[in-house]
C-alpha cells in the first residue's frame, strides 16, 4: 500500500527547496522568485510524502478564473496519485466554480491526467513554445470560501 501525500500551503521558506527541486525536473531557471510570490500570496500548494517534499502546484487568478499555473511532482514518484491529490486542492480551493489549466501537446501525461480529471479541451495557444503549442483545459468546479469551505 502507497502512502497518501500530505497536501498543505507552501510556507515562504519552502520556496528555495521547490526551485532546487524544479531545477531537477525541467529545463527552465530562475523560477524560484515565482515560487517566493506565490508562498507569500498562499498560491502554492506542496505535496511531502515522509516528510520529503515530492511535489507542487502553483495557482492563481486569470480572466477572473482560477487557474492552475505550474504542477510538477518528482520524476521518481509520478503515477502515485500525486498530482491527482495536488489537482484536487486547488480545486477545493475554488472561488470562481471554473478551473482551468493548461499544457503542451507534447505532454502526453499532463493531457491524459486532465482528461482523467473531467477537464475538457478549451482551445490552444500557437507559438509560446516553438512547435510546441499550448492546450488550456477547463472543469466546472465546486465554489468554495477563502477557507476552502464548499458554497
Amino acid at each position: 500500500m502507497r502512502a497518501k501525500p500530505i497536501i498543505r500551503v507552501a510556507r515562504t521558506a519552502d520556496a528555495e527547496r521547490i526551485g532546487e527541486l524544479d531545477r531537477e525536473w525541467t529545463p527552465i531557471l530562475g523560477r524560484t522568485a515565482r515560487f517566493q510570490m506565490a508562498a507569500s500570496k498562499g498560491r502554492l500548494l506542496v505535496a511531502e510524502l515522509d516528510g520529503d517534499l515530492v511535489g507542487y502546484a502553483a495557482h492563481g487568478r486569470f480572466f477572473g478564473y482560477d487557474f492552475l499555473e505550474l504542477l510538477a511532482v518528482q520524476p521518481a514518484k509520478r503515477r502515485q496519485g500525486i498530482a491527482t491529490a495536488l489537482f484536487r486542492a486547488v480545486e477545493s480551493r475554488s472561488r470562481s466554480g471554473k478551473l482551468f489549466t493548461s499544457t503542451n501537446r507534447s505532454n502526453r501525461p499532463m493531457r491524459r491526467l486532465c482528461e482523467r480529471l473531467g477537464f475538457l479541451p478549451s482551445g490552444a495557444v500557437e507559438n509560446l513554445d516553438a512547435c510546441d503549442a499550448e492546450l488550456f483545459y477547463f472543469k466546472e468546479v465546486e465554489v468554495h470560501s477563502a477557507s476552502g469551505a464548499q458554497e
